[in-house]
C-alpha cells in the first residue's frame, strides 16, 4: 500500500482512531448522546436548571471520554480550545471582584455604572465589584461557555473513535429530527405546554400554533437547519453515513419543517446552507462527471422543492416571509452606540439586557433580551477585543482550505456553521445552550476531519495536550453547575415580577422592601426597572421622595416614559404646571401612555395654554391633540375650536377638526341655536360632499351628507343616497343602523322595516354579538309599533344569553302589554324561579295569569 492509497483517495481523517474503545468511553459516548437532543428538547436549556443539569452530564461525559486520549488531534482543533480559553477567560474575568478603582481604568462607563447603583439610597457604590454590570447572567454565561467546551472536547474525542464522525451525524440528523416531530405534534393536539409540563412565562410572545420544545420560531428554524445540512450532507457524500433514501428523507423532512415555522432569517440562512452543502459535496468529489453532478441537482431539487411545498401549505410562513418589519436591524444599530461606551472588556456577558435601554430610541415600553446580532452582542458584552480575538481563533481552525483539505470533508457540518452563523446577524439562536451544544459537535466533526494535503506542515499534533485541558474543564463545569443547581442564579425577570407585583402591597414593611430592592440593584445596577418601582413604592407610601429614583431610572432608561409619569402624579398636587411637562414627556416617550395621561391630565386643564402645554412634538402629538379635544370638548367647547385650528397648523390632513366642523353646523341647522348662521350651511354641505366624496367607503362620511341633507329639507333623495352608499362602505352594518334610525325619525316606516331585515339576514357573531343585535332590532321594532316583531326580536335574544334577567324582564313587559299572557307567564315564571326570595316577579306573574282568566271568562 503506498502513501496515496492511504492520503490521496481520502481515507485517513485527522483524529487516528482509537484501537480500542474502553467501557468508561462508551459510556461517555452514549451519556453525549443522550445531552444533544436533550439540552435542544428541554426548552434549549435556556432556564438555569435545565443548564446546570445538561453541564454536569456534558462534564461526565467529557471526563470519560479523555479518560485515554487520542494518539492525535487535529491542528485545527487546537485554535478551537484557543477560542474557548478566550471567551471563557474574558467571561471569568468579567465575574470576578475588584478593587472600584481597578474597574474604573480598564472600563469607565462600567464603574460608573456600580458608582451611582445605590445613588436612590443616598449610598456610594460598593468598593468591590465585578467589572460586569450584570454579575448573575455573566456567571451563567460562564456556565454555559464550560458546558459549551465539554461538548466540543467531548465530540471531538468521539471523531477520534472508529465510525465515530458516523455516529455524530447520526447523532444529530436524529436529534434535530425529534424536535422537528416534537414542534409538529404540539400544534397537533392545540398543547399549550411544552411536554404538557412546561408553560412559558410570557407565552404571549411566541407565535400561536407553533409551540414546542424551541419555542421562539427562529431557534427552531435554526436548530432544523443544521440537521437539514448534515442530512443533505451525508445524501450527498461518495460514503454515505447512513442509507441514502433515509438521508434525503431527513433532509426532506427537516427542510419542510423549517419553512414550515416561518423565519425570514431562518429560511434564508436554510437556503444557503443548501447551497454550500451541494456546492461543496459536488467540489470535493473531485471527479465532475456528468452523472455526479446530475445526481447532487436531483437531491438539491428534491429537498428544495420540499420547502416549496412547506411554504405552500403554512399560511404563518406566508405571512411571516412577506413582513417588511426591519426593526430589529434597527435595534442593532442603535445597539453599536454600546460598543463605543465600553469597547475594551464589554458591559459583561448576559449583561445587553439591562444596559440597552440607555440607548434604545423606541417609543413603547419593550425589554429587548438580546440585539439580534452576533457581532454586536459580542462586542457589546465581550468587548472589541476579545470579538476579534475569539473570532479570528474560530475562524483559523473553520477557515474554508482546511475543509477542502481534508481527508473526508464533512461539508454539512461546515455549511450548518456557516449557515447559521449568519443567520445569527438577524436573528438570535447562538445564546440557546442546545443549539450551540449541536453547533460545538459540528466544529468537532470539522476540525476533527481537517489534514492538509500539502507537506509543508504537520497537520496533527500529540492528542495527549488536550487531555489536562478537557479534564480541568469538565471539573470546573462539574463543580460550578452545582454551585449553580444550589444556589439558583436570580435572573433580571424574575426581580421584575416579584418587586413589581408587591409593590402597592402596603402590608409589605418599607424597611422589607427597601432591603430586597437595595440587593437586586447590587445584582443589576444597570437596570432602570428596579428604581422606578422604588418612585413607585416611594409614592405608594409617602415615605420618601420619588425624585433621586426618578432620576437613576432615567439616567438609565432616557426615554422611560413610566419615570415621567410617575413623578408627574407627584407633581400634579403642587406644581401643576411642571406635573403638565412630565406627562408631555411621559407621551413623547412612551406614545402607549397616551389613555393613561388623558385619564390623570384632564383636571390639570382649564384653558387653551394649559392643553397646549400636555401636547408633545410631531406625529404624537397630532394623536395626542385630536384625542384630548374629544374629553374636554363638552366642558371647553372654545378651548376645543382653538385646539382644532392648532391640529390643522400641524396635520393639514387631519379629519378631526373638519368633522366637529360639520356636526357643529348640523347642530345648529336642526337646534337653531341663537349663533346659528344660516350662510355656512351651504359651506359645511360642500365641505361635506368633498369629504363624503374621498372617504367613500366610511359610513361617518355619507352620514354627515345625508344628516346635513335632511336638514334642509331633502329627506327622501338623502335617505336615497345614504341607502346605496351603505352597501360600498366597511362598517356597512353601523351603517344600516344609523339609516334605519334616520328612517325612523323622519317617518320613513318602510325603509326602516327594510333596514332591519337586511340587518337581521346579515347575521351575527358569536352569543354576545347576537343578543346585541337583536335586541337592538328589537328596539326598533318597538319605535315603530311592531310590538309582535319586537317581542319576537327579544326572545331570540334570550335564547342566545339565556341568562339575562333584562331580556325576560322586558319579554314580560312587552308581552304583558300587548296582551300576549302566555309569553308574559312564561318570562315571569323563569325569573320567580332564578330568584325564589324575590317576590316581585312571582306577584307580576299573578297579575298577568288574574288577567288572562278574567279575559277567558269573559261571555263571547
Amino acid at each position: 500500500m503506498t502513501a496515496r492509497d492511504i492520503h490521496g483517495d481520502g481515507i485517513m481523517p485527522a483524529v487516528m482512531p482509537s484501537v480500542d474503545e474502553t467501557r468508561a468511553i462508551t459510556v461517555g459516548k452514549w451519556l453525549l448522546a443522550f445531552v444533544v437532543p436533550a439540552s435542544a428538547l428541554a426548552v434549549g436549556s435556556l432556564l438555569s436548571s435545565v443548564l446546570a443539569a445538561m453541564t454536569v452530564v456534558a462534564a461526565i461525559s467529557c471526563g470519560l471520554l479523555w479518560t485515554t486520549p487520542p494518539h492525535r488531534t487535529s491542528r485545527a482543533s487546537r485554535w478551537i480550545v484557543v477560542a474557548l480559553c478566550i471567551f471563557i477567560g474574558a467571561t471569568l474575568l468579567q465575574c470576578i471582584p475588584l478593587p472600584a478603582t481597578v474597574v474604573r481604568v480598564v472600563a469607565p462607563a462600567n464603574a460608573d455604572i456600580w458608582d451611582r447603583a445605590l445613588s436612590p439610597f443616598r449610598e456610594p457604590g460598593p468598593a468591590w465589584h465585578s467589572i460586569s454590570v450584570a454579575p448573575p447572567a455573566t456567571r451563567i454565561e460562564l456556565l454555559r461557555g464550560l458546558f459549551y467546551a465539554c461538548m466540543f472536547l467531548g465530540a471531538l474525542r468521539i471523531v477520534g473513535l472508529e465510525g465515530g464522525s458516523t455516529f455524530l451525524v447520526r447523532l444529530l440528523v436524529a436529534s434535530t429530527i425529534a424536535v422537528a416531530l416534537s414542534a409538529l405534534a404540539h400544534p397537533a393536539v392545540n398543547a399549550t405546554k411544552v411536554f404538557g409540563i412546561y408553560s412559558p412565562r410570557d407565552i404571549y410572545a411566541y407565535a400561536p400554533g407553533h409551540y414546542g420544545p424551541l419555542l421562539n420560531t427562529n431557534h427552531l428554524c435554526a436548530y432544523l437547519n443544521i440537521g437539514a445540512c448534515l442530512a443533505l450532507g451525508a445524501a450527498l457524500s461518495p460514503r454515505p453515513s447512513s442509507p441514502r433514501a433515509l438521508a434525503i428523507g431527513a433532509a426532506v423532512l427537516l427542510t419542510a419543517t423549517s419553512v414550515w415555522a416561518g423565519s425570514r432569517g431562518g429560511t434564508a440562512s436554510l437556503l444557503l446552507g443548501i447551497a454550500l452543502t451541494g456546492c461543496l459535496a459536488a467540489y470535493t468529489r473531485r471527479r465532475f462527471s456528468s452523472s455526479s453532478v446530475e445526481a447532487i441537482m436531483s437531491v438539491v431539487v428534491v429537498v428544495s422543492a420540499a420547502g416549496l411545498v412547506a411554504f405552500g401549505l403554512s399560511d404563518f410562513a406566508r405571512e411571516d416571509l412577506a413582513s417588511r418589519d426591519f426593526s430589529k436591524l434597527e435595534m442593532a444599530r442603535n445597539a453599536l452606540r454600546l460598543v463605543g461606551l465600553a469597547p475594551t472588556v464589554g458591559f459583561g456577558r448576559g449583561s445587553f439586557e439591562t444596559v440597552f435601554p440607555v440607548v434604545t430610541e423606541g417609543h413603547a415600553y419593550v425589554t429587548f433580551t438580546h440585539p439580534e446580532n452576533v457581532v454586536v452582542q459580542w462586542c457589546t458584552e465581550w468587548g472589541v477585543p476579545t470579538a476579534i480575538a475569539g473570532s479570528a481563533a474560530l475562524y483559523a481552525a473553520l477557515r474554508p482550505r482546511n475543509l477542502l483539505h481534508a481527508a473526508r470533508p464533512e461539508v454539512g457540518a461546515w455549511a450548518a456553521l456557516v449557515a447559521v452563523t449568519l443567520h445569527d446577524l438577524v436573528d438570535y439562536h447562538l445564546e440557546v445552550p442546545g443549539i450551540v451544544a449541536a453547533l460545538c459537535v459540528c466544529m468537532a466533526l470539522v476540525v476533527g476531519s481537517s489534514s492538509s494535503t500539502k507537506g509543508r506542515s504537520s497537520p496533527v499534533v500529540f492528542g495527549g495536550a488536550l487531555r489536562p485541558i478537557a479534564m480541568a474543564a469538565a471539573a470546573f463545569a462539574s463543580c460550578l453547575a452545582v454551585v449553580n443547581m444550589v444556589n439558583i442564579p436570580r435572573v433580571v425577570a424574575d426581580d421584575r415580577i416579584a418587586f413589581s407585583t408587591t409593590v402597592l402591597d402596603q402590608s409589605l414593611a418599607s424597611d422589607v422592601y427597601r432591603s430586597n430592592l437595595r440587593s437586586a440593584m447590587l445584582r443589576f445596577p444597570a437596570e432602570p426597572f428596579l428604581p422606578l418601582m422604588g418612585a413607585v413604592r416611594a409614592q405608594v407610601t409617602g415615605s420618601e421622595s420619588v425624585v433621586p429614583w426618578i432620576g437613576r431610572a432615567l439616567e438609565r432608561s432616557p426615554h422611560l416614559g413610566r419615570a415621567h409619569l410617575v413623578l408627574a402624579r407627584s407633581l400634579s398636587a403642587r406644581q401643576r404646571a411642571q406635573a403638565r411637562l412630565e406627562y408631555r414627556l411621559a407621551v413623547s416617550s412612551e406614545p402607549g401612555l397616551k389613555d393613561a395621561v388623558l385619564a390623570e391630565a384632564l383636571p390639570l386643564v382649564s384653558n387653551f395654554d394649559d392643553a397646549l402645554e400636555l401636547v408633545p412634538e410631531g406625529s404624537e402629538g397630532s394623536d395626542f391633540l385630536e384625542a384630548l379635544v374629544g374629553r374636554i370638548a363638552a366642558r371647553l367647547p372654545s378651548t376645543v375650536e382653538r385646539l382644532d385650528r392648532e391640529l390643522e397648523l400641524r396635520d393639514p390632513s387631519a379629519r378631526g377638526p373638519l368633522v366637529r366642523r360639520l356636526r357643529a353646523a348640523l347642530s345648529d341647522a336642526v337646534n337653531e341655536h341663537p349663533w346659528s348662521d344660516a350662510s355656512l350651511f351651504h359651506t359645511a354641505y360642500e365641505d361635506a360632499q368633498r369629504l363624503a366624496a374621498k372617504e367613500s367607503n366610511r359610513c361617518e362620511s355619507q352620514v354627515l351628507v345625508a344628516s346635513l341633507r335632511i336638514a334642509a329639507g331633502e329627506v327622501t333623495p338623502a335617505l336615497d343616497d345614504l341607502e346605496r352608499a351603505s352597501d360600498g362602505v366597511t362598517e356597512r352594518t353601523a351603517c344600516l343602523r344609523t339609516l334605519v334610525q334616520l328612517s325612523i325619525d323622519n317617518h320613513q316606516r318602510r325603509r326602516a322595516e327594510s333596514g332591519v331585515e337586511r340587518l337581521q339576514r346579515a347575521g351575527c357573531g358569536g352569543p354576545a354579538d347576537c343578543r346585541e343585535l337583536y335586541g337592538w332590532c328589537a328596539v326598533q321594532e318597538e319605535r315603530l309599533g311592531n310590538n309582535a316583531k319586537a317581542l319576537s326580536m327579544y326572545q331570540r335574544a334570550s335564547e342566545v344569553a339565556p341568562d339575562d334577567d333584562a331580556l325576560l324582564e322586558r319579554i314580560g313587559a312587552l308581552a304583558s302589554k300587548s296582551g300576549m299572557s302566555t309569553a308574559a307567564i312564561d318570562a315571569y315564571a323563569k325569573l320567580a324561579k332564578r330568584h325564589p326570595s324575590d317576590p316581585h316577579w312571582q306577584s307580576l306573574m299573578n297579575e298577568v295569569s288574574v288577567r288572562l282568566n278574567a279575559r277567558l271568562a269573559e261571555p263571547r
